[in-house]
């Protein structure tokens, strides 16, 4: 009888380790992967400002060019 109790207890304990592995590593581990695509998201953003900027360069460049012939 007293091992039953003392399987049961442990069974409880168990799933009690379960339940809260599960609820507080599971967030931290979907933020951190909802912020390495948000940094991705910025990163992509910046690559595409500076290929705007590039291109505007060039056509200032281009501009400029043009005037001074």
């Amino acid at each position: 009888m007293r091992l039953f109790g003392l399987l049961i207890g442990v069974l409880i304990l168990a799933l009690l380790l379960v339940y809260s592995l599960e609820r507080f590593t599971l967030p931290s581990f979907t933020r951190s992967q909802d912020a390495i695509i948000n940094t991705n998201k910025v990163v992509d953003q910046v690559e595409q400002y500076k290929q705007d900027l590039n291109q505007k360069e060039t056509e200032i460049l281009d501009q400029v060019n043009q005037q001074n012939r």
